[in-house]
């Protein structure tokens, strides 16, 4: 938890020098998402979020808090406002895909997939979104090669996929262990 103590006080100090910067709000707010304090990356969300209305990471972020703490029907809502804002966005619609699968909406989840799919890869967050499009479709030596491309265009990646509930079918493998221990 270290790393994660020290990018608050570190997010802490920048907002302190700056009370409107919606990034530094935002970030510290999924280090605490990371970390499991729900309650807090959603004040942070929430703040960054009416600090810039048009933060489509932001309301990705607090998206995905709603979907860890089971509030599907609002995790639904931000992730639809942030692929609106961006929508190239293939984390966002991925997550989006794995609610509607969930939910038991596979038509939906499969035209999310589709678009994932189609979404050029242009950085390591379209990776991870293509790495979670093949796990909703089961295809998980596609997931891992994936997840490989991710940390190698951006090792921070690898912070997410340890605690990523959606790569849970990938735990449980030799090659994913070997790929979160490189």
């Amino acid at each position: 938890m270290g790393q994660y103590e020290q990018a608050l006080a570190d997010f802490d100090r920048a907002i302190a020098l700056d009370e409107k910067n919606a990034w530094a709000i935002a970030s510290r707010g999924e280090t605490y998402r990371l970390m499991g304090q729900s309650e807090q990356a959603l004040a942070d969300f929430d703040r960054a979020i009416a600090l810039d209305e048009e933060n489509a990471g932001a309301i990705a972020r607090r998206g995905e808090t709603y979907r860890q703490m089971g509030k599907h029907e609002q995790a639904l809502a931000d992730y639809d406002r942030a692929i609106a804002l961006g929508e190239k966005y293939a984390w966002a619609i991925a997550r989006r895909a794995a609610i509607y699968q969930m939910l038991g909406n596979l038509e939906a989840a499969q035209t999310d997939i589709g678009r994932v799919m189609t979404i050029p890869i242009e950085d390591a967050s379209d990776l991870y979104g293509r790495t979670i499009a093949f796990l909703l479709s089961g295809k998980l030596d596609e997931a891992l090669a994936m997840l490989k491309r991710a940390f190698e265009r951006d090792d921070s990646t690898r912070i997410y996929a340890q605690t990523d509930d959606l790569l849970d079918p990938l735990r449980g493998l030799p090659e994913f262990q070997a790929l979160m221990n490189a």
